[in-house]
């Protein structure tokens, strides 16, 4: 559906300006790349395709899907179809297949023309119904077509013809179809003061074809007779490519996004000296870049160009004559173009003061494709005449030069504050020393809200440039933190990408590393998610957004990539890069052999932590004990027929959800069955308890072992509940299975794991127990008595698992204490809130001796487990010795130690454990340990991708597995603290009571490590009244669902 709104002009065509000049100049060079193309020779391709075209029905504005790499076949495809009467839709080969099929769903394409490379990805990718042809062949069936007196068809009306559709980003993550007009490219290519292309000009082609700027590098080229040069993406980004592509195609016209044209120029400043003009823009222009090339290159022109994609690239443009101190204006209106700057009442504001752009003239486009309500607030009529809202703010000066002032949605209010952020990025530009910069919010929430600045500065510090800003901005627009990179990254469009910019806690970047060093960082990078040349030599692993978790994936990584095997607590001891480097350099080398892979249907043995699991389900296979139930809440459009055919390929890929545990050979063997297909049932709506309604028993002979149910929750939003038994998943697999469901509902292809979980589980099997692990926990928990923890009721014959859970939540304010205390005591948050767990138990029982168990993920003992679906985590005990006087940071430091040396046996069973130590086995109780602590910092919580948020919850169906169980969950803006216990042993009141000491026992750690555990008692009556600094904050009453 096309807007019927528009009123350009149909004079100027597309079609017939081209064919004019290759009627006058059939054999200058049209475009030189991989190939050499005169006018006439470019004509004679593009006519076949157009012939080719209309013989599969292509009319005046039908919308035709074109996807190529940059290159002359591309040119020759965008003029064919012009020719043709059609409107080129771009879609780029290297686009995300769900994005593709998205795109081509959107847009109504029935047609795209790709180069042979991208055919069969683009086909793959394309809805059903849509046809995609080779290039070749349509050039072949229309071979025929010839160019003297061809002519496109006729306009449909009075309207300009419809040339292109390009899809921006939209606000909702879906993106938007901007319908631009052949009236609109022939205004630009035709403008005559600050473009003024000529017959003599080679202009580069570097940009993508989905990107506006080859709109103006094309047509601008090719209706003016010039000559259109195109160049590889690598060529673009490599400074000394780009001179020496600058040099032999003798450029004398090019477009370069800011951030890119600020990063060449540092690299070389006479790098544009070949060419007389020189556009930029895009971002903020850094007015000491455009100095350093207007003193290197005297002859060239630089502009400062403003446009959004709905005004047809430019709107305005500004050539840089003078130095500027400041912001660089943005301009003047090009020819044909007319602007606005409104205020909210859409009237005038005077000289100097800020307002909305507003842009109007031939270069608007006619609207949003298929998206009437969206076209009709973006386009309004003002005066009678058609304006496009463009939410940008400028202010105009006297003399009628605009001034940018950034996006409405680049404004962001912090601390009270509206902030731009393009002002803050404009003064750091400005100073001395700096050569690059971009500044952004950081957080989700009002208290966690910060401003970020990327800098790239060599040779200055932090102090330096805080006191430089300081002069010339109010505190207000100060960032409140600096992060130094060798340089930005930059996305296929030049613009600076914001999804690879370093992790905002880290402040040290564009490290120099050793070889050794740079060969480490890029596996710390690969676990931490950051550029490895933002990770400093003294950078600690744990600082900067390590975990044990994440740790024990980079000691596989050590393994399976270098042939080196480092030992948990020699990680920890090493702390830092350079430690770590060297610790290696001493480390036992060798790799790991592969797993072996069972025959498909063949029974393997119990991974080791299975065991003690499948005898709890056959004393008790009616329990839902060890059911895993988990919600994900999915915002935005979801497809239900999508999300089974997704959970299907998701247990087709993972052997543990397919297992069937079956009695031979004088024991429990389990096996994969093939074709077990999981149940996931779809509501229409809402229903009551729909935890009492999803999670139930599982038969552990019967697969699959998990289930799912799909529940509309409100507007665009669902929840998602899988269930699974905790035989077949732990903590990582569920983080593995969040993942992988999701890529595959959006039509990504997640890597195969290395293994099955049935080679793992026989090969975990096959190993045996440590001695060394053994020795070292028989030493560790020799003489720990196992006492009661102050019961409210007496303890049953049988264990207590009727469970309920009370919650806290720590707002990002106060989490960010806890975390920086826990840097300064060279700890962890995981640590922190244990000690003050442990005195929260120690306050209420009396107790000296305590010992609390914590899991772990089972997967360090090989490389190859690090993203296997299956049960291998493994409860490890950390003891806690206490005495009269023992101080809060005296038993962080002892839990931290004892956590370090635990964690270089982590996989010694539980089960065993208390065998050897002989403790008799209670029916009652759990062996070593009643209390349990889990910190969950795992990123996979709340997350966004593929146009939907998530947020994801392990629920309790009123169960529990220990007397007590703290989990602490990590997330963006907050830390949320469960308790759950055994509601038979302990009440309510107690619980709020234990977790309100918890918190309190954090406070004090915070606020003073001196702190006697037992100097403050315990106090019996739940508080809920206060935060961090008091006592506590809200409080959810069991069970959390």
């Amino acid at each position: 559906m096309l807007p019927e709104t528009g009123g350009s002009v149909v004079s100027l065509r597309l079609d017939e300006c081209f064919l004019e000049h290759v009627r006058q100049r059939p054999d200058a060079v049209a475009i030189c790349g991989d190939t050499t193309l005169t006018y006439h020779q470019l004509a004679t391709r593009a006519v076949a395709v157009a012939g080719g075209l209309a013989r599969l029905g292509v009319r005046r504005e039908t919308l035709v899907g074109m996807s190529f790499a940059r290159g002359v076949d591309a040119v020759v495809a965008t003029v064919g179809i012009v020719l043709a009467g059609g409107a080129y839709v771009p879609i780029s080969p290297t686009t995300p297949g769900r994005r593709i099929g998205e795109l081509l769903a959107d847009s109504g394409v029935g047609l795209v023309v790709a180069d042979a490379a991208a055919v069969g990805v683009v086909a793959a990718a394309a809805p059903a119904g849509v046809e995609v042809v080779d290039l070749a062949r349509v050039e072949a069936w229309g071979s025929s077509t010839e160019v003297d007196g061809f002519a496109a068809p006729p306009p449909l009306d009075e309207r300009s013809p419809l040339a292109h559709v390009l899809f921006t980003s939209g606000s909702t993550g879906k993106p938007k179809g901007v319908l631009v007009e052949h009236a609109g490219i022939c205004r630009l290519a035709r403008e005559p003061h600050f473009l003024a292309f000529s017959p003599d000009d080679h202009v580069l082609h570097a940009n993508p074809l989905e990107f506006d700027a080859a709109t103006m590098e094309i047509w601008g080229a090719l209706l003016n007779g010039a000559r259109l040069c195109v160049v590889e993406t690598s060529t673009v980004v490599v400074s000394t490519r780009f001179a020496a592509a600058l040099r032999e195609h003798r450029i004398t016209f090019a477009w370069v996004t800011a951030p890119l044209f600020n990063q060449l120029v540092d690299e070389d400043p006479t790098i544009f000296a070949p060419l007389t003009k020189v556009f930029t823009g895009g971002d903020v222009v850094s007015a000491r870049h455009v100095d350093l090339v207007r003193e290197h290159c005297p002859r060239l022109a630089v502009h400062n160009g403003y446009g959004p994609t709905e005004n047809t690239v430019f709107t305005t443009l500004y050539r840089i004559d003078t130095e500027h101190d400041g912001p660089i204006p943005i301009g003047r209106p090009i020819t044909d173009t007319t602007v606005l700057v409104l205020d909210d009442n859409r009237e005038p504001v005077p000289p100097g003061v800020v307002g909305e752009i507003y842009t109007g003239g031939l270069g608007i486009a006619r609207g949003y494709l298929n998206k009437p309500e969206l076209t009709a607030e973006r386009f309004v009529h003002i005066d009678g005449e058609r304006y496009y809202r463009t939410g940008d703010f400028a202010h105009q000066d006297r003399d009628g030069l605009l001034h940018f002032h950034g996006r409405a949605d680049g404004q962001v209010k912090i601390r009270g504050h509206r902030i731009e952020t393009a002002e803050v990025t404009a003064a750091l530009l400005a100073l001395p020393g700096v050569r690059d910069a971009h500044v952004r919010p950081v957080g989700t929430t009002v208290q966690d809200k910060r401003l970020v600045a990327y800098v790239v500065a060599p040779g200055t510090d932090e102090a330096n440039v805080r006191a430089e800003l300081a002069s010339v901005l109010p505190s207000y627009l100060l960032p409140d933190q600096f992060v130094w990179l060798d340089r930005l990254p930059l996305n296929a469009n030049g613009k600076v990408d914001g999804t690879k910019l370093p992790a905002s806690g880290v402040t040290r970047t564009g490290a120099r590393h050793t070889e050794a060093e740079s060969r480490l960082a890029a596996l710390w990078g690969e676990v931490l998610g950051l550029p490895p040349d933002t990770i400093g030599s003294d950078d600690a692993f744990l600082a900067i957004g390590g975990n044990s978790i994440k740790l024990g994936a980079l000691l596989g990584r050590l393994d399976r990539r270098l042939g080196v095997r480092l030992g948990f607590a020699d990680a920890i001891q090493a702390r830092t890069l350079a430690g770590m480097t060297a610790a290696l350099a001493g480390a036992t080398t060798g790799y790991a052999p592969p797993i072996s892979l069972p025959v498909q249907g063949t029974q393997v043995h119990l991974h080791p932590r299975q065991l003690g699991l499948y005898a709890h389900w056959a004393a008790a296979p009616d329990s839902v004990v060890y059911n895993v139930p988990v919600r994900l809440r999915l915002r935005g459009p979801v497809e239900p027929l999508r999300m089974r055919q997704a959970l299907r390929a998701l247990v087709d890929r993972h052997d543990a959800l397919r297992m069937s545990f079956v009695f031979a050979d004088g024991g429990v063997r389990q096996v994969a069955v093939a074709g077990a297909e999981a149940d996931c049932e779809v509501l229409d709506g809402p229903v009551r308890d729909v935890l009492g309604r999803f999670v139930r028993p599982f038969r552990l002979d019967r697969p699959p072992l998990l289930r799912a149910l799909l529940v509309p929750a409100g507007p665009d939003t669902h929840d998602l509940y899988l269930d699974a038994h905790h035989i077949v998943l732990d903590g990582v697999s569920l983080r593995v299975l969040v993942s992988e469901l999701l890529d595959l509902y959006l039509g990504d292809e997640p890597p195969t794991p290395p293994t099955t979980f049935a080679g793992a589980a026989q090969w975990c099997h096959d190993q045996g127990d440590d001695p060394a692990a053994e020795e070292f926990w028989l030493a560790e928990l020799a003489g720990a008595a196992g006492s009661d923890l102050a019961l409210d009721r007496p303890r049953g014959t049988r264990r207590a698992t009727r469970g309920a859970v009370v919650r806290r939540e720590l707002p990002a304010e106060d989490l960010a204490r806890v975390e920086q205390a826990a840097r300064q005591a060279d700890t962890t948050p995981f640590t922190a809130v244990l000690t003050a767990y442990v005195t929260a138990i120690a306050r209420r029982t009396g107790h000296l001796d305590l010992v609390v168990g914590t899991p772990t993920s089972g997967r360090t003992a090989h490389p190859d487990l690090e993203q296997v679906v299956g049960m291998f985590a493994n409860m490890v005990a950390l003891r806690a010795q206490l005495a009269g006087d023992t101080g809060l940071g005296d038993l962080l430091r002892q839990l931290d130690g004892r956590r370090c040396a635990a964690l270089s046996y982590p996989d010694f069973p539980v089960e065993r454990l208390a065998k050897r130590m002989g403790i008799p086995r209670d029916p009652a109780r759990n062996p070593i340990f009643d209390a349990v602590f889990a910190y969950q910092d795992l990123e996979f919580y709340e997350f966004a991708r593929g146009g939907l948020e998530i947020s994801v919850e392990l629920c309790n169906p009123g169960t529990t597995r220990y007397d007590l169980n703290l989990q602490a969950y990590r997330r963006p803006d907050r830390l949320v603290l469960d308790l759950e216990y055994a509601a038979d042993l302990f009440t309510d009141d107690s619980a709020e009571s234990l977790l309100d000491e918890c918190l309190r026992a954090l406070a004090e750690l915070v606020d003073d490590p001196r702190t006697p555990v037992f100097g403050t008692p315990f106090r019996a009556v739940p508080e809920a009244e206060a935060t961090l600094r008091t006592n506590v904050d809200s409080v959810r009453r069991s069970p959390v669902r």
